[in-house]
């Protein structure tokens, strides 16, 4: 669960062993890969609803931002139990812990390490001893992360909402008491969906979030999601299949405007 994590971690130790300086930064860079570790290793559990591209355009931040709006209970401690079953005296079958990837450990390490990987542009000669307790301390607390997890999970009652490219989105029901969108993980799609009710028993009704567009040639509004309004996308319209493309232009906003001519001049 946590191999990459642990190479991370013996890479670092060994860079801090040599007590070269240059060592001291790459081992704050391998620091910094161990905690992108702990957050990348809660990706396969929350593949159905989170946006396929976030690897590759997503910082760790806003990975736990996103995460987080999925799963409220991720910055929760959590215990799973198994078992036992009816009539068996042996207890559990299975005991697993989650300690949770918590933002302190963003603010606190990923990104004060973070400062210390780009030359110094006034010169300033690198505070060594403050870089290297930076990094143990980091390390540390990586290391303490993975010996506390034994288990990554994700469950909660779920609804799924069928988007118009046909992607199933998924969401933890209890996420929606904070977090009222959701949005097609397609990045090709990207279509936006609102809540407008939600009954008791499992049940939701959602709405596309759309503008209105009124055709030039028939005078039809049709409702447009908002995920297809940018330049170079095509529109048919529903009355009449005109087909319009849209264009960047400019509005210009007047905010100065000139004296009037008649103005009389102000005496000094």
């Amino acid at each position: 669960m946590y191999s990459r994590v642990y190479d991370a971690i013996a890479a670092a130790n060994r860079l801090l062993s040599t007590k070269d300086s240059r060592d001291l930064r790459y081992a704050a860079l391998e620091a910094r890969m161990a905690i992108e570790g702990l957050f990348y290793a809660l990706l396969p559990h929350y593949r159905d609803e989170l946006p396929d591209d976030i690897v590759k355009r997503w910082q760790p931040r806003q990975l736990i931002d996103a995460i987080t709006a999925c799963n409220p209970f991720v910055q929760m401690h959590q215990q799973v139990t198994i078992g036992p079953v009816a009539g068996d005296v042996d207890g559990p079958k299975f005991v697993g812990s989650y300690k949770p990837v918590s933002r302190d450990l963003l603010r606190k390490y990923y990104h004060r390490l973070g400062a210390y990987l780009h030359a110094a542009m006034d010169g300033a000669v690198l505070n060594e001893p403050k870089l290297r307790a930076t990094v143990i301390g980091a390390l540390q607390r990586v290391e303490e992360h993975c010996n506390d997890t034994t288990v990554i999970i994700n469950f909660g009652p779920y609804i799924t909402v069928l988007c118009g490219c046909g992607r199933e989105i998924k969401r933890n029901i209890f996420a929606l008491t904070s977090r009222h969108d959701i949005r097609c993980p397609d990045p090709d799609c990207g279509a936006i969906y609102d809540l407008i009710a939600l009954a008791p028993v499992m049940q939701s009704a959602w709405t596309l979030r759309s503008e209105p567009f009124k055709c030039g040639q028939c005078s039809h509004e049709s409702q447009i999601g908002i995920h297809r309004l940018k330049a170079g996308a095509e529109i048919v319209c529903e009355g009449c299949n005109a087909k319009f493309v849209l264009r960047p232009f400019l509005i210009p906003n007047l905010v100065s405007p000139l004296p009037s001519a008649s103005a009389e001049p102000q005496s000094a």
